[in-house]
């Protein structure tokens, strides 16, 4: 959205799992650290297969988790993450909302209960790169390639043709 004219966009509401668009819609779609927020990603990634066009591309950017890492509450890597995540919560806050309503922001953050099944407040799991891959290829996509942004990855992958 490079620019600084206006556009006209029609914002859509709506979740992963269920999309409200028709087959076929769209050549590329984004999902920006999305996946360890959905109660079922492999289920979103078919979605998004359903909706992309043939040859179109999705683009994922999502945690590096390494194989036996997944779970953010094991060991010291898990608990290292955790710390580093709400680090940059809190200057994130401090640079966009202020100290009152960051203060604010951490204080109800700690007050919430973790739903059960759930990783922590805001996410339901965190896959590793061997799931995301898996569940990539078995949703009728082939991966093209990963590149490594700082603690994240990009994988970009293409629908495949079923002809």
């Amino acid at each position: 959205l490079q620019g600084s004219n206006n556009r006209n966009f029609i914002h859509v509401q709506g979740i992963g799992e269920c999309l409200p668009f028709r087959p076929d819609s769209f050549d590329h779609i984004v999902m920006f650290s999305s996946l360890d927020h959905m109660l079922d990603y492999p289920l979103a990634l078919r979605e998004a297969y359903r909706v992309l066009v043939t040859d179109g591309y999705i683009h994922i950017i999502a945690d590096k988790m390494d194989d036996g890492e997944n779970d953010h509450a094991n060991g010291s890597a898990g608990l290292f993450h955790l710390v580093s995540r709400g680090f940059k919560q809190v200057t994130t806050g401090l640079a966009t909302m202020g100290l009152k309503r960051t203060i604010k922001y951490v204080v109800t953050m700690l007050s919430l209960n973790v739903p059960e099944g759930a990783k922590d407040y805001f996410h339901t799991q965190f896959p590793s790169l061997v799931e995301i891959r898996h569940n990539l290829a078995s949703s009728g996509f082939e991966i093209i390639d990963e590149h490594s942004i700082g603690d994240e990855i990009l994988i970009n992958a293409k629908k495949r043709n079923t002809a």
